[in-house]
Parts: C-alpha cells; sequence; structure tokens
C-alpha cells in the first residue's frame, strides 16, 4: 500500500521517529467484511461480524456490498509494553480500527505489533515539522519567480507577434482606455497627429524577447536539477577523466550531498520496513527451528548434520530478554554512499602520506598497505580483490623470484668476474715470459 499526506496524519515520538499513525481507508462493505469478519480461508464468522459497526452489518444485510465507508486504523506505542513478555504487552504497538462517522467512532477491532506496521518516510526533515517537506516544496519561491517570467515572456511574444495598434480620431482616445494589450487598437484625437501621416501605427515596442527566454530555460533547467539533486543522483561528473585520488574525492562530495536523503530514507523507511518483515518471519516460524520449542526436531535435524537450519541458543536468548539479535548491514549503492566520511579519511591519508614521502620516503615502509586497500574496496563495494592470505602468497612468490634472479645475476657476474681474473692473471704471465 501507498500512503500519502492526504490520507494520513502522524506524530513523532520522543527518539524523532513516527510513531503515531492515522490512516483513512475509503472500503466498500464487502472489503470490510473480508477483513474483519472472515478467516484466513474466506470463511464468514458471526462472531466477528457482530462487532462490526451497526452500519455496516446493517449494510451487508441488506446487500448493499458496494456501498463505501471510511475506515481508519489508528497506530500508537502501547503503554505497558514490556520486551521481556508475550502476547499483547509484548508487541510494542497496538493497533485501533474504528469508522470516521462523528455518530459511531467507537473501536471495533484491536491488533497487536511487534514491530511498526507502517512506514513512513520524510523526504526532507525540518527542525519542529512533523511531516517535513519534499524537494518540490523547497521550489516555491523559485516556481512562483519562474512562473512570472514565464507568462511576462509570452506576453512579450504575444505583442511581437500582434502588436498593440493606435488609430486617429476626433476624439481623445477611444473609450478613455489605453489598450496594450495584443491585437488592441486605440483611437486617438486626430489633433494630436502632428506631422505623422500614418492613419495607423503602432503603439509601442516590446523589444526582442531572445534574452529573456535566454536565460529562463537554463535557470529553470538548473534550480529543478539542484533541487531534487538529479545531477548527484545521476553524477555527471564522473564521466570526465580524474585520477584515483581525484575520483575518490568526488564520490566523497557526492555521498555527502546525498547522505541526509539516504539516512532518512534508511531510518524512517527501509529499517522499520525490514523489522516488520522479520517479526512476521518470526511469528510465522519460518526463520528457523526453535530447538526450546520442538527438541526432538532439533535433534534430528543434527544427527543429519542440518544444525544450520536450528536458532542458536545466544539468539533465543536475546529474544527472551528482549534485546536486538540481528543486525541489518546494507548492500550497494546504499552502503557506498553512506561510507562518505571513511573514504574522505583515506583521501586524506594518502594526501598526507604522499607530502611526507616527498621529503622522508622512508615512511612508506610504516603504512600497511593491504589494510588500506580493503578498506578502499569495502567501502567503494568492490569485491574482485584477493583475501589476505592470497596476497602474501603472492608477495612472497614475487620475493623468492627476484630473490632468484639476484642470485642468478650475482653468480653471472662472479662468474664474469673469476673469468677476467684468469684471463688477467693470463696476460700478466705472457708479459713476464716476454720479457725473459
Amino acid at each position: 500500500r501507498s500512503y500519502g499526506v492526504d490520507s494520513i496524519a502522524i506524530d513523532e515520538g520522543k527518539n524523532g521517529l513516527v510513531d503515531v499513525i492515522f490512516v483513512r481507508y475509503c472500503w466498500r462493505v464487502n472489503r470490510i467484511i473480508q477483513e474483519f469478519a472472515s478467516d484466513q480461508d474466506g470463511n464468514f464468522i458471526d462472531g466477528k461480524f457482530n462487532k462490526l459497526p451497526k452500519k455496516i452489518r446493517d449494510a451487508y444485510n441488506a446487500q448493499e456490498v458496494n456501498k463505501e465507508y471510511t475506515v481508519v486504523q489508528g497506530v500508537y506505542p502501547r503503554e505497558d509494553f514490556d520486551p521481556k513478555l508475550k502476547g499483547k504487552r509484548g508487541a510494542k504497538y497496538k493497533g485501533s480500527w474504528f469508522l470516521d462517522d462523528q455518530n459511531n467512532n467507537d473501536t471495533f477491532y484491536e491488533e497487536d505489533y511487534v514491530k511498526l506496521p507502517i512506514a513512513i518516510a520524510r523526504a526532507i526533515k525540518v527542525r519542529n515539522e512533523v511531516y517535513g517537506r519534499a524537494s518540490g516544496s523547497m521550489l516555491i519561491s523559485t516556481i512562483r519567480s519562474v512562473n512570472y517570467m514565464v507568462g511576462k515572456t509570452i506576453e512579450i511574444v504575444e505583442k511581437f507577434a500582434s502588436p498593440p495598434l493606435g488609430t486617429w480620431n476626433a476624439a481623445l482616445w477611444g473609450d478613455s482606455v489605453l489598450d496594450t494589450s495584443a491585437e488592441g487598437l486605440t483611437v486617438f484625437n486626430q489633433e494630436l497627429m502632428g506631422k505623422s501621416k500614418q492613419p495607423v501605427f503602432p503603439l509601442q515596442d516590446v523589444g526582442d524577447p531572445r534574452g529573456i527566454i535566454e536565460f529562463l530555460i537554463p535557470y529553470l533547467n538548473e534550480k529543478v536539477t539542484t533541487a531534487f539533486k538529479i545531477d548527484i543522483l545521476l553524477d555527471f561528473n564522473a564521466a570526465k577523466d580524474m585520477t584515483a585520488t581525484e575520483s575518490m574525492q568526488r564520490f566523497a562530495i557526492r555521498g555527502k550531498s546525498l547522505a541526509g536523503m539516504l539516512m532518512q530514507q534508511k531510518t524512517e523507511l527501509l529499517m522499520p520496513l525490514i523489522d516488520r518483515v522479520i517479526s512476521l518471519l518470526w511469528q510465522m516460524n519460518t526463520l528457523g527451528i526453535n530447538s526450546r520449542i520442538v527438541p526432538d526436531r532439533a535433534d534430528e535435524l543434527r544427527q543429519i548434520g542440518r544444525q544450520d537450519v536450528i536458532i542458536p541458543d545466544a539468539v533465543l536468548d536475546c529474544i527472551r530478554e528482549g534485546k536486538p539479535w540481528y543486525k541489518v548491514k546494507f548492500k550497494g549503492e546504499l552502503d557506498r554512499l553512506t561510507n562518505t566520511q571513511a573514504i574522505e579519511k583515506i583521501v586524506q591519508a594518502l594526501q598526507s602520506l604522499s607530502a611526507m614521502a616527498s621529503l622522508f620516503p622512508g615512511i612508506l615502509e610504516a603504512v600497511e598497505w593491504y589494510a588500506m586497500w580493503k578498506d578502499i574496496n569495502e567501502y567503494l563495494g568492490i569485491r574482485y580483490f584477493k583475501d589476505e592470505d592470497e596476497f602474501k602468497k603472492s608477495i612472497e612468490a614475487i620475493a623468492n623470484r627476484e630473490r632468484m634472479m639476484m642470485s642468478a645475476q650475482m653468480g653471472e657476474a662472479g662468474g664474469k668476474v673469476e673469468k677476467d681474473l684468469a684471463q688477467a692473471r693470463k696476460l700478466n704471465k705472457e708479459a713476464k715470459e716476454g720479457k725473459k
């Protein structure tokens, strides 16, 4: 389901997140019966039907199943919530259903929710405002000024194509009104004609409108692109040729620009939605085998080596004590863009190392390069590099090859020295024998 400001009323809790939600639904009687007076298989249940408002029951009995009523769902925190308990008090939120009717708005159905069932995400959170704002609302002043300029441009073009005209007559001017609209005609006193002999003449010159048009279109495009962050989302500037450091800097700048919007969606939309799904899966017993509820089944799975489908005892202990038992880690673009602070620190470290290495090259030996490379790959979302053990083996293999090459070169140099020394001895001997 989709929810908008036209059909909901919300309020924030002490943590600044939405925890009170009221939603209006326009449902037919048939839909209301299926939702609140039927079981999962669609079978009609008299007990639930008798709890519905009287006007709903009367409409159903009169076979007016297509008659519409406005039903309100209210979701709010439970005052007596205890995470260590089960049942109603173990559910953090309470749901109430009632008709949007001033004569009959008593609750006819109640629900309990372990996690918030509706995720409400504000696009832009503004201080002291519950509903927040959208990018379009931030453009109201710009849109008004653009609309004004568009109107003036249309007026100029219209007058440029069909300018207002003037003509001569005995009256001071026709109907005492100066008509400057497009295709307007104003009558002037012919005694004021003077030397002008034109019976009909242009009343005014509006000028060339190209200047304002050439200004208006880029202005509008720039404001809309900036407000909706189109240039940052598509990252047009990333197509330019950049060095590795420049590319990382660009990534950090882009991430900072999008961090507020992405974290808002992550906190208010994705996390509540994920928590709700995990809560439902836990209630449906589809997350694994609970060895404390079905120990025999757990023993059978252990015997066949399927411990992977048994819920660990540490997880069961956390759930029983009401503690968080899972942590969500995002993958892909969202995770990478929210790591901009770490990327910025790496860029600063590389710049500092470059400056220090120009003065003292030996400082590079103090850096654990693989750890830095691993962080860069992790924060940028790259997954094709070797692990640490494979990297060490590669370095050792390169070192062994270099040692072997050095040994071969030293052996070759030693052999050449011995050869030169023997040649020198031979020449020295021949020289001595020649003197004799």
